[in-house]
């Protein structure tokens, strides 16, 4: 899987200064990081699934930022108190509205 975030880049932007909570935080990142590329698969595809095509495009700080708000949107709702507030196996709109550009939608 491609590292869009490292826990450094998390914790500041979380503004999380110990390391009680890494282990979590690791958990985080691995999970949104897979819900965000598997959104904008079509985009990653598109990129030949080349990481450093993927680092070096125009387009990557969007989904770095992306990323970031669904770690907070998980850290700041563990037990996901807050559901309701999203369409069930959706994104939150806050990411989707950085990515959605870069996604294809599937119609089945």
């Amino acid at each position: 899987m491609i590292e869009v975030v490292t826990l450094e880049e998390v914790k500041s932007h979380l503004r999380i200064d110990h390391d009680v909570l890494d282990a979590d935080l690791k958990n985080k990142i691995n999970s949104s990081t897979a819900a965000v590329l598997d959104f904008i698969d079509y985009w990653i595809q598109k990129n030949d699934n080349d990481e450093q095509k993927i680092k070096a495009s125009l387009d990557f700080n969007r989904v770095k930022s992306a990323v970031l708000i669904l770690i907070g949107i998980l850290y700041r709702d563990p037990d996901g108190a807050d559901k309701g507030l999203y369409p069930r196996g959706e994104l939150p709109f806050p990411v989707t509205s950085l990515i959605n550009s870069l996604h294809k939608p599937v119609i089945i």
